[in-house]
């Protein structure tokens, strides 16, 4: 079954973001301090493309991790629901967003933070993109 499809100018410019060698990786947060420099997870990567202005730091000892403030998906590895649909080219036919995203999108989440988390490499995970989305 093909996955749904990102809207063109969202996937360009993660593209480019991934392949850019501007963000240094890490793995269980969408961005961290690690070493005094932020480090991002390929979704972490998506987030600061689309509005890098949203991060702000979390509270002391919480693992270096930098918050991202729109609404979570309760997930700190994750994006919010509502974000990531933004991002994709929702059928007219789909009756409800949410099922949707449920059904389709978290899926993907789960499959990119995956391969982030296991140690595959940003550009990499571009080509997946790009192959797939």
């Amino acid at each position: 079954m093909p996955y749904p499809k990102m809207k063109p100018e969202v996937k360009a410019e993660w593209l480019k973001a991934l392949r850019s060698g501007k963000y240094k990786q890490t793995v269980g947060s969408l961005c961290r301090v690690e070493a005094g420099q932020l480090c991002y997870c390929c979704l972490g990567v998506l987030c600061d493309v689309r509005d890098p202005t949203r991060w702000s730091p979390t509270p002391e000892g919480f693992m270096g991790r930098v918050h991202y403030n729109v609404p979570l998906s309760g997930v700190l590895s994750l994006i919010s629901t509502d974000m990531f649909l933004d991002m994709f080219e929702v059928p007219a036919d789909v009756p409800d967003k949410k099922i949707w995203y449920e059904n389709e999108l978290y899926p993907i989440q789960c499959i990119l933070s995956g391969k982030n988390d296991s140690g595959v490499w940003f550009s990499e995970i571009a080509d997946w993109i790009e192959a797939n989305l």
